[in-house]
């Protein structure tokens, strides 16, 4: 959370971060467990990239966007499993 914290300090922002459940199973089932991380262009601080790779920003949020699509899709498909997600995004 430290790193998250940290990204975060430099947008005008807060940070937040999201958890994502599904039940779809019995009780006992153990659940599957997504992570994923999700940083935004406006998380402030020093510009590290050179001009001609900014076009792979868009990546960093996939991990975190992947993971709510993931547990969503599940939820629409009525899956018989019981699956959760969290992510942070700054």
């Amino acid at each position: 959370m430290g790193g998250v914290l940290g990204i975060a300090g430099g947008s005008e922002t807060r940070a937040q971060f999201i958890v994502m459940e599904y039940f779809g199973a019995a009780k006992g089932e153990r659940p599957t467990v997504l992570v994923g991380k999700g940083v935004t262009f406006d998380s402030g601080g020093l510009n590290l990239k050179p001009g001609d790779h900014m076009y792979e920003m868009h990546m960093d949020m996939s991990g975190g966007a992947a993971v709510i699509h993931a547990v969503a899709l599940a939820a629409k498909l009525g899956v018989q499993s019981k699956c959760g997600g969290a992510g942070a995004r700054s």
